[in-house]
């Protein structure tokens, strides 16, 4: 039993140290380091830490669905920028008494009004808003 819950504050701690890596925009092999200064226990290989950030991101994205379906209302700000590759990134945020981001969509060649409400749009119906 305590080998169990051993391993369960290991993985917790996996997950804690990957969400730390993602939200400081670390290299994803960061946690190699950083385990290098822990215990072995700890799982914090590259690809561990990518299936951390993948997992904590499909919850966060679940919540935020679940959370918008009791919306009565809702706002959406929307926000550009550039990547390194120069494609425009349209940030697309909805709130009501929360602010989360809803997506990030790719405006490959142009960014007209056109271009950004089709994606909005796009977006609105990808999930389920009314």
């Amino acid at each position: 039993m305590r080998h169990t819950r051993e391993q369960e504050a290991y993985v917790k701690a996996s997950f804690v140290v990957s969400n730390i890596i993602a939200k400081s925009s670390k290299p994803f092999s960061g946690g190699e380091y950083i385990k290098n200064c822990m215990t072995e226990n700890l799982s914090l290989s590259r690809r561990t830490v990518v299936r951390r950030i993948e997992c904590i991101a499909t919850n966060l994205k679940e919540q935020l669905l679940s959370v918008s379906k009791s919306f009565n209302w809702y706002s959406i700000a929307i926000d550009e920028s550039n990547d390194q590759k120069d494609t425009a990134q349209l940030l697309i945020i909805e709130f009501e008494i929360i602010e989360e981001l809803l997506s990030m969509e790719s405006l490959k060649y142009q960014t007209t009004g056109n271009d950004i409400f089709k994606k909005i749009e796009d977006c609105i119906a990808a999930y389920n808003l009314q």
